[in-house]
């Protein structure tokens, strides 16, 4: 049986949009992203999603 966990990260900084753009840049500091990761019958977990708003905005405090 497969499972689904799908994380919000407020705080992410990367600059990407939109789905599986590059995690690594991270200029956009405090925007936010959301992960989908998946673990399959090992129990292994794997990130299958990374999603960034097209609209992106800094976190408030």
């Amino acid at each position: 049986m497969a499972y689904t966990l799908v994380v919000g990260t407020p705080g992410e900084s990367s600059n990407a949009v939109g789905v599986d753009g590059d995690q690594s840049n991270n200029d956009k500091v405090g925007s936010g992203a959301v992960y989908i990761f998946v673990r399959d019958a090992s129990g292994n977990w794997s990130q299958q999603v990374y999603i960034k708003a097209a609209h992106r905005k800094l976190a408030h405090s």
